[in-house]
């Protein structure tokens, strides 16, 4: 049976905009930086048009490439916005990229915490409230990092975040690598890249955009208070000295296509096509489908009262052919791209009358640990100073109070369980490996 696949990369396998071919095609534009060809890391030719024609379309002040996704756009705007020792605002649903971006910038995290929707077992995205707070209790910090949208499609009070971090001098990055298609029609949520005292915003093109992966930009808004010279700078320290032109090809024909009559035309008639689904949608009283306004409307939560999603998500993969994004503890995440059709959304509704007809109960859920619900980490020190710590492997069991030294964070959706300088609690023994890699020495908490 064929899978429709309602997850990311959002192309779904289908081709949506003039591209390369894999073979004979790629070969032809497979080259380097030769005369004609522009250079990423110091763009003044083809690439520097390219990146110009992006940051017309998103409306940014500049806009950069990146060929190695949002990953390497998220750490270099953590080393081009902050100074080693810095202490930065960070939502406890970051992505583990921020982590990792926080050891190579020496940054110090002071963790925010989401309000967690135990009805679907996700966490929603951050209000405005909770960076006042972490902004009154830590006047020090530099800055705020949040995603927009989280991974399950919960968007932040952006505007009024960054309103706040204007008015306390913060610089503020927003990681939209689910959100790039925010700018580009009304009917999505506000996007970075259209919030006064926003200073880089980051996106995923392979997402729900439908670009190949792992194509994704950066952008410095018109507020943006960060140097395009001095984000330049750290993204070369991140990026590959031989980046790969046939992607670059690939995503300035993207920005090209989304730009275009087509591609806007796609992009309306893909939101279009999602309402009409939704609201003509009929489902059994035990399904549900969330329809909680302020999210991401490509960004679909289903649940089974009374089943475990780990049970009925995958009877739907194997089944029925409807993959899905991601499990969480309440719920299954299925995600839209522009590669979905019609088409595919009647075998979601013929799926769904299939799993009405099934029985998943399984009395009232068990409450079992849930990492998404952890309380704020307890930090002994730094992820830098964790990171390059001496270390010594110990078991599980043998774990609980001491200093993890690396990070835990399955993908998807990439959310850390346990963060690197986190004092390892009894209520993460659930998901710890056989054996882990703790700090050598103790550490005095920051």
């Amino acid at each position: 049976m064929e899978r429709v696949r309602f997850h990311i990369p959002g192309h779904q396998g289908r081709g949506l905009f003039p591209s390369i071919g894999i073979s004979a095609d790629y070969l032809t534009v497979d080259s380097t930086e030769i005369d004609g060809l522009d250079d990423l890391s110091a763009p003044e030719g083809c690439i520097a048009d390219a990146q110009h024609r992006a940051a017309r379309l998103y409306g940014a002040q500049h806009t950069f490439f990146l060929v190695q996704g949002s990953t390497v756009g998220i750490q270099a705007a953590l080393l081009a916005a902050f100074q080693p020792g810095d202490t930065v605002l960070v939502p406890r649903n970051a992505h583990r990229s921020i982590i990792h971006g926080m050891i190579l910038a020496d940054l110090n995290p002071v963790w925010l915490m989401p309000e967690y929707n135990a009805h679907w077992g996700t966490w929603l995205g951050l209000t405005a409230q909770a960076v006042e707070r972490g902004i009154t209790e830590h006047p020090h910090a530099k800055g705020v990092i949040l995603p927009n949208p989280t991974y399950d499609g919960w968007v932040p009070e952006l505007a009024a975040i960054g309103k706040m971090c204007m008015q306390h001098n913060l610089k503020l990055i927003a990681d939209e690598a689910h959100g790039a298609l925010f700018p580009l029609h009304n009917d999505f949520p506000t996007s970075g890249c259209q919030v006064d005292g926003v200073d880089i915003v980051v996106q995923s093109l392979h997402k729900h955009a439908g670009g190949i992966t792992p194509s994704a930009v950066a952008h410095l808004p018109k507020s943006s208070a960060v140097s395009p010279k001095r984000f330049q700078a750290a993204l070369n320290l991140l990026h590959t000295s031989s980046p790969p032109y046939p992607l670059m090809a690939a995503m300035d024909n993207h920005i090209g296509w989304l730009n275009s009559t087509n591609g806007q035309h796609h992009i309306a008639q893909t939101l279009a096509m999602v309402a009409e689904w939704r609201n003509s949608l009929t489902l059994p009283p035990h399904i549900t489908l969330c329809h909680t306004p302020n999210r991401d409307p490509l960004s679909l939560l289903l649940q089974v009262t009374g089943a475990d999603p780990n049970d009925w998500a995958i009877w739907l993969e194997d089944a029925q052919g409807i993959s899905f994004e991601a499990i969480n503890p309440q719920s299954a995440l299925y995600k839209v791209g522009l590669g979905v059709t019609p088409q595919d959304l009647t075998r979601f509704t013929q799926a769904l009358q299939a799993l009405g007809e099934k029985d998943f109960s399984t009395g009232p859920l068990s409450g079992h640990f849930s990492p998404h619900a952890l309380p704020i980490p307890h930090i002994a020190c730094s992820p830098r100073h964790a990171f390059f710590n001496r270390s010594e492997v110990v078991s599980a069991q043998h774990a609980v109070g001491r200093v993890a030294q690396h990070t835990i964070a399955p993908c998807p959706p990439g959310i850390p369980l346990l963060i690197p300088g986190e004092v390892i609690q009894p209520g993460h023994a659930s998901f710890l490996p056989d054996t882990i890699a703790v700090c050598e020495t103790t550490t005095e908490p920051l």
